[in-house]
């Protein structure tokens, strides 16, 4: 039995449904969506379609495992501009989610609608925007009045994500440059920045407490993403207190509203 490809419509119809994945994704994780990387990783995945089909030089569990690992990764990678193992290997399960997700809708649409390859492709569009947009509403009505953050922070080439408190009472400051100072706790710096060059020394006073001082540190880079916006900051001056800052471990960080009140 014989086929007939047309490499441009199986090249956009993935490049098209590797898009809207990767916009599912960005709604999933709350990570802000770049519709021109997005694009551009869609396209990738589209010519590794193309190619793996016509040209079927691998196994089939060495091909999987390529698409899967490799471009997959890859694709979430460049999108987000994520780096570090954990951060990426997330993206692939969020990716993989956002994939059945979308298969699921797909073969509803055409099994009880009945709706031909196009408009099922047509409606499959607007329902990933619609999805996209309701865990968008929700994830802002859920996080309303809790001011939960995702923060990355950067160090000798390494990236962890915290979930951060936005504390209106965090009025720490290094006394130098008067930069804001963000805090952290031991528990979850290991394995991270367990070792530093350089310490820096914060005084605090807090209420019914005595004053003391609390070592910091300062980190390449910080990333903060509200939804909407998302705020870089070079050099920022992070805390370090012993003890875990949230019992049921809700947040990891707490940063203070200057960072994002510009």
């Amino acid at each position: 039995m014989e086929y007939e490809l047309y490499v441009d419509v199986l090249f956009l119809s993935e490049a098209c449904g590797s898009f809207l994945a990767l916009y599912l994704l960005s709604a999933m994780a709350g990570w802000p969506f770049k519709p021109l990387r997005a694009a551009a990783a869609a396209s990738f995945a589209g010519i590794w379609t193309c190619f793996v089909t016509v040209f079927p030089v691998f196994p089939l569990p060495l091909e999987l495992a390529l698409t899967v690992a490799g471009i997959g990764s890859a694709m979430t990678a460049f999108t987000f501009c994520l780096k570090g193992f954990r951060a990426i290997l997330k993206a692939d399960f969020l990716l993989a989610g956002a994939c059945a997700l979308m298969a699921g809708a797909m073969t509803f649409l055409k099994q009880f609608f009945y709706l031909p390859d196009f408009w099922a492709a047509v409606s499959l569009g607007a329902f990933s925007w619609g999805a996209g947009l309701l865990l968008g509403i929700w994830r802002e009505r859920t996080g309303r009045g809790k001011a939960r953050l995702l923060v990355r922070l950067y160090y000798k080439g390494n990236m962890r994500e915290f979930r951060a408190l936005c504390d209106s009472g965090n009025r720490l400051f290094e006394p130098v440059t008067g930069k804001p100072v963000s805090v952290i706790s031991y528990v979850d710096c290991r394995g991270f920045c367990e070792s530093v060059a350089s310490l820096l020394f914060i005084p605090y006073r807090a209420v019914g407490t005595e004053s003391g001082v609390l070592p910091g540190i300062v980190f390449e880079k910080m990333e903060i993403f509200t939804g909407e916006r998302q705020f870089e900051i070079t050099k920022p001056v992070v805390a370090v207190v012993k003890a875990p800052l949230s019992e049921n471990g809700d947040f990891t960080m707490l940063l203070p509203e200057a960072l994002i009140s510009s």
